[in-house]
């Protein structure tokens, strides 16, 4: 149980940073048990918050960014050659062990579960054995474990048993898609003083080429990264099709058909801006209604 005080209320005030329902209750959950698994769509401020909370608690953090390829060794760390010498270099869990700092794993549900197993001897224990070394780790009694998962593929594991075991340990929150009011909000504090009109524009297009869909079993999803990239894009007065070229398009880079699609969407034109600004725009015309804004 986490021993430190924090006010995340304060620490996002004070770090420009928009509060959403659900952040109370992740607070609760880390206070009370080391284990935070946050469940949801691409763009929910999974990861935002899962950074925040770190910051709050243990001043850094460690982090792994899981693929299908991430192995034991990318979680403990790794034997190297040093001149004539082996040491080992520490992966982000020893790290975070012996730092007394958060950990956080990024889309969990694309780490095979085989690897996943080895965080199981976190489970309940006051020290852990570093399986490529021997050595054993005291476990600080403010290390956190919080990992981000996609919904629907955290659902899909062909074994159940370890998935079963896994996740039995987590506090598990469902985070929701955000509402069209939330991620305006959430462009304001992070670009309090950019025109009304930039946001709103930038907005339609990220969830336009948001939307783009392929076949590839691990679909990418723009982030809010990108919508903030844009944004500064947008603001500095460059040209809008190479800023959505940068931002939104090129994202897709790594997925061929999600790729050709959104360039295909550049080459015909959007038609998504008109629908986010009458979402906003249905019952005002004057300016009085603008200063919720």
């Amino acid at each position: 149980m986490l021993t430190k005080n924090v006010d995340m209320n304060v620490y996002r005030c004070e770090n420009h940073r928009a509060t959403l329902p659900w952040h109370k209750l992740a607070q609760a959950c880390i206070e009370t048990h080391p284990h935070l698994l946050l469940v949801g769509p691409p763009g929910c401020g999974k990861t935002t918050c899962a950074q925040d909370m770190a910051r709050a608690y243990s001043g850094d953090f460690e982090v792994v960014w899981g693929t299908p390829e991430t192995e034991v060794s990318h979680l403990w760390g790794t034997w190297n050659l040093d001149g004539e010498k082996t040491i080992f270099c520490k992966g982000p869990l020893a790290m975070a062990l012996e730092r007394n700092v958060f950990l956080i794993i990024e889309e969990i549900h694309l780490i095979p579960l085989e690897t996943l197993a080895s965080i199981l001897a976190l489970r309940g224990q006051s020290q852990v054995t570093n399986p490529y070394t021997g050595e054993l780790t005291p476990i600080p009694q403010d290390f956190c474990l919080i990992a981000t998962s996609n919904s629907i593929s955290v659902q899909c594991r062909r074994n159940s048993g370890i998935a079963m075991a896994l996740y039995d340990d987590f506090n598990i929150i469902e985070v929701p898609t955000l509402s069209d009011q939330q991620i305006y909000d959430f462009v304001k504090v992070n670009h309090p003083t950019v025109e009304e009109e930039i946001c709103k524009k930038a907005i339609a297009l990220w969830k336009d080429y948001r939307g783009i869909c392929s076949s590839n079993e691990n679909q990418i999803s723009l982030s809010f990264r990108s919508l903030d990239r844009l944004i500064k894009f947008l603001v500095a007065g460059i040209d809008e099709n190479a800023a959505k070229e940068v931002t939104l398009v090129n994202a897709y880079i790594t997925d061929k058909e999600a790729h050709d699609s959104a360039k295909m969407r550049v080459s015909l034109g959007d038609g998504s801006s008109d629908s986010y600004y009458d979402s906003y725009d249905d019952d005002d015309d004057d300016d009085d209604d603008d200063d919720e804004y």
